[in-house]
């Protein structure tokens, strides 16, 4: 199994978040916010820049971290077809500073076909990682926790 350390922007703007859409093996699709993995020297800031560019088209402000989770997954196609991954993801609080919509960007990712503005209550209804975030969005710093755990 192989660790991989990522980063990702809960970009938001009033009630909405910025996710990527994805669509799994079977071709089902699924939300994410925007981030990916750390190139070792690499601060996590910048990787929650570059990947939001990357992903969504859209320059972001990287502000706070907000929590921390883990989860495992593989070997699976869209993370890497012949090796299991454990993933720590830290995610970071961002304002887009841009005009414009967003859009899938220059480089997305692998299995991603699109990026939307999604309201917690539209979130809610479809396959979003990680869930527990949801609950989390809202709540002042202070009264969340840090560290979510392994998520699914």
């Amino acid at each position: 199994m192989k660790l991989r350390l990522a980063a990702r922007g809960l970009v938001r703007d009033g009630d909405r978040v910025l996710v990527v859409e994805y669509r799994d093996s079977r071709g089902e699709a699924f939300y994410a916010v925007p981030g990916g993995a750390v190139t070792p020297g690499e601060p996590l800031s910048e990787v929650v820049r570059r990947e939001c560019l990357e992903e969504t088209g859209a320059q972001v402000q990287v502000g706070d971290a907000l929590f921390v989770c883990e989860f495992t997954v593989g070997p699976d196609p869209l993370w890497d077809p012949n090796e299991a991954i454990h993933q720590v993801e830290i995610h970071f609080d961002c304002r887009v500073t841009g005009g414009g919509q967003p859009e899938p960007g220059r480089h997305p990712d692998q299995g991603q076909t699109g990026v939307r503005w999604m309201s917690v209550a539209e979130l809610r209804k479809v396959r979003f990682y990680p869930a527990k975030a949801l609950e989390l969005i809202d709540s002042p710093v202070g009264d969340r926790p840090v560290y979510l755990g392994v998520t699914d």
